[in-house]
Formats: C-alpha cells, sequence, structure tokens
C-alpha cells in the first residue's frame, strides 16, 4: 500500500488516539502509515503539555515515539535507513495491542 506523507489531522483527544492506535493494529491495511501516526502521537503529547505536564496520555503517546524510535534503532542500519522512507517501515502489532490495553486501563479508571 502507498501512504501519504502528510499530517494527520485529527483532534488531539483520547478517541482518536484510539481510532489511530487501532489502524496501526492493521499494519500494511491501515488508513496511515505507523510514521504518520508517530508524528501524531509526537504532536499529542506536545500538544498536552502545553496544558497539563501530567496528562495520562501524555505516556501513553511518548510511548509511542520512544518505541518507533527503538524499534528504528535496533532493527536497521544507517545505511538500510537511507534506502527506505520512514514511511514504508512499521512497528510490531504487539505494541499497538499494548497500547490499547493501556487506553483502556486509563478511560476504565
Amino acid at each position: 500500500m502507498s501512504w501519504s506523507d502528510s499530517e494527520i489531522s485529527l483532534e488531539f483527544d483520547a478517541e482518536n488516539l484510539r481510532q489511530l492506535l487501532l489502524q496501526g493494529q492493521k499494519g500494511a491495511q491501515s488508513n496511515y502509515c505507523h510514521f504518520q501516526i508517530v508524528r501524531w502521537c509526537g504532536l499529542l503529547v506536545r500538544h498536552l503539555r502545553q496544558q497539563d505536564n501530567l496528562h495520562p496520555l501524555i505516556d501513553i503517546a511518548d510511548d509511542v515515539v520512544v518505541q518507533w524510535e527503538l524499534h528504528l534503532a535496533t532493527n536497521y542500519t544507517v545505511t538500510q535507513m537511507d534506502k527506505f522512507s520512514q514511511s514504508d517501515l512499521v512497528l510490531p502489532k504487539k505494541h499497538f495491542s499494548h497500547w490499547l490495553k493501556l487506553l483502556d486501563r486509563h478511560n476504565h479508571v
């Protein structure tokens, strides 16, 4: 599938985070590439920190960004990264399942 490199233009809230994490679980069938989801999560973190540095969604969205960076650092060399667009790379689906469980716990507290 060929994804757009454009920013995701959704409001920064828990429901949109859930929808994007569900999309991430779909892998190649997703409407968004994982890099788009990661960038949106990074913007969500920045947005929430401006409002309330203790907002509970910060930890989940920030972990999306951190796990992306760790995944790239541990699975690809610099040479390999030069050959790919980040839009072509995917995170393991287990990460998205984990984040959805965390989000569910947050919503039921």
